[in-house]
Formats: C-alpha cells, sequence, structure tokens
C-alpha cells in the first residue's frame, strides 16, 4: 500500500524517555493514559522501547477504521502468555481464515435460541445467590456475584450443574483449578501486557502451568465423554455444540480445539462478566426509578445494562491489535508492527459517539442498535464471542434479584473504580442493602 509521505509517522505523545513511560504505565497505567489524552488529544502514541510502540485511540472514526480493517492490515499479534494457556486453538490467538472458521463454529450455541435457552438456568443460580444475601445488613455483592459468574460458566459452558457425583466432582476440581489460574494470573504483572514479564521458568509461571494441568485433567476427559456419546442437541451445553460442530465443508474440531474454545470461555469470559454484573448493581441502586423499570420491562433491563457498560467498560482498553503494514489512521500513519488498541473509557464519554455522555440515560438503547462506538466487548471481527451471554447474565441476574429484594446502596456517593488484572471493579466490592420484598 502506497502511502503519502506528507502524513506524520504516529500521532504526538509525551517525550519522556521510552523507561520512564513504561515505568509510569506499569505504575499507574489509567492514570498516565488519561493525562495523555488531555494533553494529546482522541489519538496519541506512548513509547515503551524495546520495540513497543502502542497508540491510542478515543476518536469514534479512527476506532471504526481499526475495527474494520482486514488481516492484511491488522493482526492479534503474538500473545506467548494466552497462547500457552488457552492453546493453539483459541480464537483469541488464531487470525485469518482459522480465525473466522473457529467464530462461525462457536457463534450458534452463542446466540439466539441456543443462548435463551439458558436463561432459566441462570436465573435458578441467581435466585440460590438473592437466598443468601443477608436481609437488611451490608453485603458485598462482588463475592457473591463471583459465584454466580463461575456457576454460570460452568454449567452453560460445560453443561457441569452437580446433579450427579461426577458431574458434581468435575465441577468442584474444575473450578478449583480456573480460581487457581486467576490467581496465577494476577500476580504475573500489572494489567497491560506491554509491560509483563516475558513467559518464562519463575514461580508465578511454575503456578500458571500447573493451574492449566489441573485444568486439563478435568476438561480434556470431558471432552472425549461428549465426544463418545455423539455431543448433539440432547446437550446444551456449549462443549457439546462443539464437539458435534462443523463447518460448510463438514470439517469440525479436534477435541483439543474444543478444550482451547471451552478454555476460552470460561477463563477470557469470567471476569469481564464479573464486572458488568458488579458494575450493573452498582450503578442501578443508586438509581431506584431504573431498578423499579427494571423489574416489569426486560427491554428495559437490557437497555440499562448496556447503559451501565457504556458509563463503566468492564476494561478500559480493548481489542489490541499490531498493524501488519504501514497503516492510514486519520492524518498519519502506524508503521508495521505498531500495537493500536481503542480507549473504550474514554470513547464511550466522548460526545462524538454518544450524546449528552454524562447523563446516565438508558433509553439511548431502546428500540435501536448500539452505536458502533459501544464498545465494551470491543469489536470488529475480533468482537468478544460471549457477548450476548454476558449481556443475558447480567440482565438475568439483575431481574432475578430485583424481583425478590429491594436494593440500596450501602455507602455514599459513587464507588471509585479498581483495576483488578484487566477489569475494572467497584472499590467497595458493590456493597448493598438488600431487604426481602
Amino acid at each position: 500500500m502506497t502511502l503519502p509521505r506528507s502524513l506524520p509517522a504516529l500521532p504526538p505523545g509525551p517525550r519522556l524517555r521510552p523507561a520512564v513511560q513504561r515505568l509510569a504505565w506499569a505504575e499507574r497505567p489509567v492514570g498516565f493514559a488519561a493525562r495523555c489524552h488531555a494533553r494529546y488529544g482522541d489519538l496519541f502514541t506512548v513509547r515503551f522501547g524495546r520495540g513497543l510502540t502502542l497508540v491510542l485511540a478515543s476518536d469514534p472514526a479512527v476506532v471504526a477504521a481499526v475495527f474494520a480493517a482486514g488481516p492484511e492490515d491488522v493482526r492479534r499479534g503474538q500473545a506467548p502468555t494466552r497462547r500457552r494457556i488457552l492453546g493453539d486453538g483459541s480464537v483469541v490467538v488464531l487470525d485469518d481464515d482459522e480465525h473466522a472458521r473457529h467464530r462461525a463454529l462457536l457463534r450458534p450455541p452463542l446466540h439466539g435460541p441456543a443462548l435463551d435457552a439458558h436463561a432459566r438456568t441462570i436465573a435458578d443460580v441467581a435466585a440460590r445467590s438473592v437466598e443468601r444475601w443477608p436481609a437488611g445488613r451490608a453485603v458485598r455483592l462482588l463475592d457473591e456475584l463471583r459465584d454466580v459468574t463461575a456457576e454460570v460458566l460452568l454449567r452453560v459452558v460445560c453443561g457441569l450443574d452437580g446433579r450427579d457425583a461426577d458431574a458434581a466432582r468435575d465441577r468442584n476440581a474444575l473450578r478449583a483449578a480456573l480460581a487457581e489460574l486467576r490467581a496465577a494470573s494476577a500476580r504475573r504483572a500489572p494489567s497491560i501486557p506491554l509491560v509483563r514479564r516475558r513467559w518464562g521458568p519463575g514461580v508465578p509461571n511454575r503456578r500458571l502451568l500447573a493451574a492449566v494441568a489441573g485444568i486439563d485433567a478435568v476438561l480434556l476427559p470431558l471432552v472425549a465423554a461428549r465426544r463418545a456419546a455423539g455431543g448433539g442437541a440432547e446437550r446444551p451445553d456449549v462443549l457439546s455444540a462443539l464437539v458435534a460442530a462443523t463447518d460448510a465443508d463438514g470439517r469440525g474440531l479436534s477435541d483439543r480445539e474444543v478444550r482451547d474454545e471451552a478454555l476460552t470461555l470460561l477463563v477470557t469470559g469470567h471476569d469481564p462478566m464479573l464486572s458488568a454484573l458488579a458494575w450493573t448493581f452498582e450503578r442501578l441502586v443508586r438509581r431506584p426509578a431504573v431498578l423499579e423499570r427494571v423489574r416489569t420491562d426486560g427491554a428495559y433491563a437490557d437497555a440499562a445494562v448496556r447503559e451501565v457498560l457504556r458509563v463503566r467498560p468492564p476494561a478500559w482498553l480493548t481489542n489490541a491489535r499490531t498493524t501488519a503494514r504501514d497503516l492510514r489512521v486519520g492524518d498519519h500513519v502506524l508503521p508495521a508492527g505498531t500495537m493500536v488498541t481503542a480507549f473504550a473509557y474514554l470513547l464511550h464519554r466522548n460526545p462524538a459517539a454518544f450524546a449528552d455522555p454524562a447523563a446516565f440515560r438508558p433509553e439511548r438503547f431502546l428500540g435501536a442498535a448500539p452505536s458502533p462506538s459501544w464498545i465494551p466487548f470491543g469489536g470488529g471481527r475480533r468482537r468478544c464471542v460471549g457477548e450476548h451471554l454476558a449481556l443475558l447474565t447480567a440482565t438475568t441476574v439483575l431481574r432475578t434479584a430485583a424481583d425478590r429484594v429491594d436494593l440500596r446502596p450501602a455507602v455514599p456517593g459513587d464507588e471509585l473504580q479498581r483495576e483488578v488484572g484487566t477489569v475494572f471493579l467497584p472499590a467497595d466490592g458493590a456493597l448493598v442493602v438488600a431487604t426481602p420484598r
């Protein structure tokens, strides 16, 4: 692609030495990026040295252009740690035709009627959680919702409802191994891969490998058992659907690929779903009129959850891509090898993307498709495949709780945002007081 040489090579950015920028990012990435945005605008460059350059975009047109770019222009880039955990057959690390093929096979069990069939399961999990909330006393919902999230994923993805001894054993073992994996991952580094240690033999990485081995000890035999049973429609879980799925050429997924995709949903789906749930309650208990309407109006409940995810996106950056060749973005050219990502937190607050962005208005999501600038789950061909499951879970858990208890905040004012791993969570743990209706 021939590009005009008159364009500046990269957007402006801080002139600090790369080592200083790397340290500032590692210590307080959001604060550092926000200061850069205030000075340089909706498109700026951060340089970390070691060949690592990051361009952050919160301009709607630029973000749309990056998301629309094809695999010849941008790629997922190398993710060695995720590849070691999730496997070579994960949609997260695949590119080109194989990425598209895996997405097509993942789509049916995570959309439409197949997904709607899980609403009852999610409501049952939520109802049991609400029964445990202490009446009239402050409860830290983040802890309760962490259990809800894990249980929903194990049931929907793996079909492990614990109704018999074998399923209960597998569910408990897999849940413990996944919790250990999340704990080991949290110890490795700050939230952004650019400043993480490379994969090596250190203690945190040994702990990661041990956790993955524990997961595989459950998941691989489960895949083999579903394969032997034929998978199919008699089991509604995603794992069984993937075992039976074939593409237009009759090709399916190997046992290892099914394992990789199931583990991808279990691992990458947990924290964003937990964040969505926690912020849904933290925001809406401070808006009793919205919460009251949620009880009787399913469409409004969905709109309210979407508005929560606009003002509190689970991750402040999303869908990082690496340019495969020089790429024109707005008035700039990003050289090959540049990492570019959408600054979701500020894009959602950009008046060019959303009218009156400071106002909390679920109505903006009623009767219309979400704006392309609404990207809590990313965008383009790498948009999160679990988006609809996360939305269904948040809406169902919210309505189940609102139907059973009256909710009010346990602390005055809004809870601050705390970065945990790769997501934001309420700093006080979404403290609420629930009173039976």
